[in-house]
């Protein structure tokens, strides 16, 4: 949900040309992109709080999933900019948001249904290692454990965070 909002935010700033201004603002691009990242964080852990808490209560380990979440701001930010990147309109961003979140989602649900022995072929993925955080935090019974989970998560959104910088900016003029 926070990637959407932050995605369709940046659609409205390419749309009403503000990003235009951001462009010859001495706002660095890593400045750009945190901004967009905290307000997606933020959405998200909002409503993956208030679910949590109305789903499970009080058994689920809040500290790890709230650190969890700010590991998972990676894949959120990813999403984000993907979206802001391939639309060009509110419309465009709502078909793009379409497919963009039905294989962001397709993922866990794959290493959910394959066995365990193949899921190596998604360790690049950074939601795969987001959801295996987030079964050791409710579940508690991952492949890989918590630690491992929440440090690949991280590490991977950063390999792809910077493989699609260089694109974002050409295609957001940044």
């Amino acid at each position: 949900m926070g990637a959407m909002v932050a995605g369709l935010r940046i659609v409205d700033e390419k749309d009403t040309l503000a990003i235009r201004a951001l462009a010859v603002s001495p706002l660095p691009v890593g400045d750009y992109i945190l901004a967009r990242g905290l307000f997606s964080l933020i959405v998200g852990a909002t409503i993956c709080l208030a679910v949590s808490f109305i789903v499970v209560g009080l058994s689920a380990d809040y500290g790890k999933l709230l650190l969890g979440l700010a590991a998972s701001a990676g894949p959120i930010v990813i999403a984000a900019f993907v979206v802001g990147a391939l639309a060009s309109n509110q419309v465009q961003a709502m078909g793009v948001i379409k497919l963009l979140m039905t294989v962001y989602m397709s993922i866990p649900v794959i290493a959910i249904f394959i066995p365990t022995e193949y899921h190596f072929t998604l360790w690049w993925l950074p939601n795969y290692w987001m959801f295996s955080v987030f079964v050791n935090v409710y579940v508690g019974q991952a492949p890989v454990g918590y630690w491992p989970s929440l440090g690949l998560t991280v590490a991977t959104s950063a390999v792809l965070i910077g493989a699609l910088v260089p694109l974002l900016r050409r295609r957001l003029r940044l």
